[in-house]
């Protein structure tokens, strides 16, 4: 893989893993088209090198700005997991979410596909991955400065959407909000798939599916269980914020 960078005039680097390893020297490859670019998520990965944390995607490989590598190699995270096995993603979800927001990163895309688990004999380990949108508020980015939203619809922040904007500055609740719907999802999966997250969008035009999404969070926020969380999101309360990981029964 090297030499093809090599033959189209591209620098690669490479990173020996240290906390992720994998057989044979294998890695998940990441390659973008026409004129995107992952400069971002090269510089986001690149500064997480070092992290302490296994809940964290490690950078291996490089290729100019079109491809990147990283580990470990997992598998999607699903509905339908045991109740032990849904309880140790979710509290990976949140450790890793304060160990990137401890870093000044905030993800901005945080829902199921960008989750992965990686099974290690009779235990698991969940990993946060994809940050194309991630915004680093101690590097490449102002404090004070505001940027478009690209995540996933369905993890539009829900003042966007009542705000009817785009441009907004980012904060650690917003990802913690994101994981409610993330444990919503692997509970009732079956009403996520009925949304048409394309038709999801702040803008002027309220449509029904943005309209479906506002009572959604309205039902949270109401809620004498989720509304317990929803307030412990907006207040950045990690600790008490796992608790919402025994919503899975035990059986």
């Amino acid at each position: 893989m090297p030499n093809r960078c090599q033959t189209v005039k591209n620098t690669f680097e490479w990173f020996p893993p240290v906390r992720h390893r994998e057989p044979k020297s294998q890695f998940v490859l990441k390659i973008t088209h026409d004129d995107h670019s992952l400069d971002n998520e090269i510089t986001i990965l690149k500064k997480l090198r070092d992290a302490e944390c296994l809940h964290i995607p490690e950078l291996v490989w490089t290729c100019g700005s079109k491809e990147l590598g990283i580990l470990p190699i997992g598998e999607p995270v699903l509905p339908g997991e045991s109740s032990v096995v849904s309880r140790k993603i979710v509290r990976g979800m949140i450790d890793g979410l304060r160990y990137l927001h401890g870093r000044g990163i905030i993800h901005r895309d945080v829902r199921l596909s960008n989750l992965i688990l990686k099974r290690q004999q009779n235990d698991v380990n969940v990993v946060i991955i994809d940050y194309e949108t991630a915004f680093d508020s101690e590097g490449n980015h102002s404090t004070d400065s505001e940027v478009d939203y690209s995540g996933g619809y369905i993890c539009w922040p829900r003042r966007l959407l009542q705000s009817k904007k785009q441009s907004y500055q980012p904060e650690p609740a917003d990802d913690l909000f994101a994981c409610i719907l993330v444990v919503l999802h692997l509970l009732f999966p079956q009403r996520f798939d009925e949304f048409d997250a394309r038709n999801i969008r702040a803008d002027g035009d309220q449509n029904p599916e943005t309209l479906r999404v506002l009572q959604m969070w309205k039902d949270i926020e109401s809620s004498k269980i989720w509304g317990h969380f929803y307030e412990v999101a907006r207040d950045e309360d990690y600790d008490k914020f796992l608790e919402i990981s025994e919503v899975f029964c035990h059986v």
